[in-house]
């Protein structure tokens, strides 16, 4: 029994011997693949976020692995390529070579992904950035506001450092204000006609440009770069519209004048009249008829009677008719056989009301150098009459109106006045005490006053040779007397502007307070060779009126641009 029992144990410790030992976590096969329910590791080693210059180049992405994994860009071969798409466990690396990147102040993504056998995507992402490229852009150049004022922003693109300056003349009016990038001007009311500007300075130091010297030159140093934003606010002055003369009155024209019908201006060219659409310039296509009769000039005197200039070459009779203003009939007012040899008596020119007591004047130019003559002669109108005279007893076609008076400039005695349009000769007043005023394209440029003894210079221009003062007029608005002249601009063909004066005063003193611009609407045809005589003839005249809502308006011929042009001033 004992021996049987033996037996059976012996037996059981063979079975127990032979039966497969259980393997821990450490024991002998450790191997993965050889685990149910294991996957393997992927683990990255190097950064997960990689950055690269605009020069590109090679980007190694280092890991280890215990399974298979493949690699993918999600860019095309011009931006960047893999040196390998796959690998085994053994390959514990990928290169990516990046291609250079031309823009500037830009980036790129580059995403790689790394996709190991049965486990996650694993991303890595490239950021190339492009050279860096200091900028600095305003979306404006110039601003501008109405005289009542106003508020006006622009904004500022950079990626880099400024500084700015504003001016303690400006900042009076235009009140500037900055906000990171947004900048703000807040401007008062313009009480004055003239435009004005103002100006912020911004200097870019990543900028640097020569600094130069009075003559132009480089001296060798730098300094930060400046932009200027400028702001024009708008005065009190505006010009309405501009018109081309219509080249049929062109072709026939001798001389230009404006005069005013009522509120609707009337344009001479040296012969016919044509009436102008005040509210667009319009000139219209027929000539108004007067019976065949043909004019030199046409004006206003202050009370609207409007006068009208007949003959007035040398040794030839002028005639200075009048259209009253209340429509009565018309009536000769002037009558005189020019005697000075030179280019006809024009620039018809009237103070007061003719029907009363007034001034007129008429302009000779004329070349000393050649015998010629250049008078500056006045008629006193008192009573609605000049002094009538008759030079031969009995014969009524010899009355004739005497000038009151010849007082040219002393240096128009040797001055060569190549015509009668160029110099300006007007009364102040109604009275020949009041005295007159003369300014020209006569070397001198310069406006002077007769005071009833002498010439005075009452105020300096700033022309030379290019533009020269030849039309003036006054009138008294609220009480005060305003004046508007013409300097007109010789050179058109150059794309040189005329500039309309607005002055306080009537003549006798002048206080420029406006000058405005206007140019030739075309230079088509000119040639430049021709210069001054590009545009004949190179008249302007002026025309001045008080508007209903107490605007003053200022119409104007001008011969050498060839355009009519309005201008409205306002208190």
């Amino acid at each position: 029994m004992k021996k049987l029992v033996y037996l059976l144990c012996s037996l059981a410790l063979i079975f127990t011997a032979c039966e497969k030992p259980e393997v821990g976590p450490e024991g002998s096969g450790d191997d993965p693949k050889d685990q149910p329910g294991k996957k393997g590791e992927f683990v990255l080693t190097s950064e997960a976020a990689e950055t690269i210059d605009e020069a590109g180049g090679d980007i190694t992405v280092r890991f280890t692995s215990t399974v298979d994994w493949a690699a993918s860009l999600d860019v095309g071969t011009d931006v960047a390529s893999l040196n390998i798409k796959s690998g085994s466990a053994e390959d514990n690396f990928v290169k990516v070579n990046v291609k250079p990147f031309a823009e500037k102040n830009a980036s790129r993504i580059i995403k790689l992904t790394l996709k190991p056998d049965g486990l996650d995507d694993v991303i890595v992402t490239i950021t190339q950035n492009g050279a860096f490229e200091p900028f600095f852009n305003v979306d404006v150049e110039k601003l501008s506001v109405p005289a009542s004022g106003g508020e006006v922003s622009f904004t500022i693109e950079t990626n880099t450092e400024f500084n700015y300056m504003t001016y303690d003349e400006f900042e009076e009016w235009a009140h500037f204000t900055i906000d990171g990038t947004s900048c703000k001007f807040t401007v008062d009311a313009n009480p004055e006609f003239a435009d004005r500007e103002a100006y912020v300075k911004f200097t870019v130091p990543a900028f640097q440009v020569p600094v130069l010297d009075d003559e132009g030159k480089e001296t060798g140093e730098t300094e930060d770069k400046a932009f200027r934003i400028y702001l024009t606010q708008a005065g009190h002055a505006k010009q309405e519209w501009i018109a081309q003369i219509p080249e049929a009155i062109v072709s026939n024209a001798t001389n230009y004048s404006f005069a005013l019908y009522g509120v609707f201006p009337l344009l001479c060219n040296g012969s016919e009249v044509f009436m102008v659409n005040p509210a667009t310039g319009e000139v219209g296509s027929e000539a108004i008829d007067f019976d065949g009769k043909q004019f030199v000039s046409i004006a206003n005197d202050d009370a609207g009677n409007i006068l009208f200039q007949i003959g007035g070459a040398y040794t030839e009779a002028t005639t200075v008719v009048v259209m009253p203003v209340d429509g009565s009939e018309s009536f000769a007012l002037l009558k005189w056989p020019n005697p000075y040899y030179g280019y006809g008596l024009k620039k018809l020119t009237a103070k007061g009301d003719v029907t009363k007591q007034a001034v007129v004047t008429m302009f000779n130019g004329g070349a000393p150098d050649y015998s010629g003559v250049n008078a500056c002669l006045y008629w006193n109108i008192g009573d609605g009459m000049a002094a009538w005279e008759q030079t031969t007893p009995g014969d009524d076609n010899t009355w004739v109106t005497k000038p009151t008076g010849n007082i040219p400039p002393a240096h128009l005695a040797t001055y060569n006045c190549w015509d009668s349009y160029r110099c300006f000769f007007a009364p102040v007043g109604p009275r020949v005490s009041d005295g007159f005023v003369y300014n020209g394209y006569d070397s001198r440029y310069k406006f002077e006053y007769y005071n009833g003894s002498a010439w005075a210079d009452i105020l300096d221009t700033p022309y030379t040779w290019e533009n020269g003062v030849n039309s003036f007029k006054s009138i008294n608005w609220d009480g005060e007397d305003y004046s508007v002249a013409v300097g007109m601009s010789y050179f058109p063909v150059w794309s040189m502007p005329s500039d309309v004066w607005l002055m306080k005063g009537n003549g006798s003193t002048l206080e420029p307070l406006a000058t405005l611009k206007y140019n030739a609407l075309t230079n088509e045809g000119l040639d430049a060779d021709q210069s001054i005589h590009a545009y004949k003839p190179g008249a302007t005249d002026i025309a001045l009126v008080l508007e209903s809502n107490n605007n003053l308006s200022a119409y104007i011929v001008d011969g050498a641009n060839k355009v009519l042009v309005k201008y409205t001033f306002s208190k």
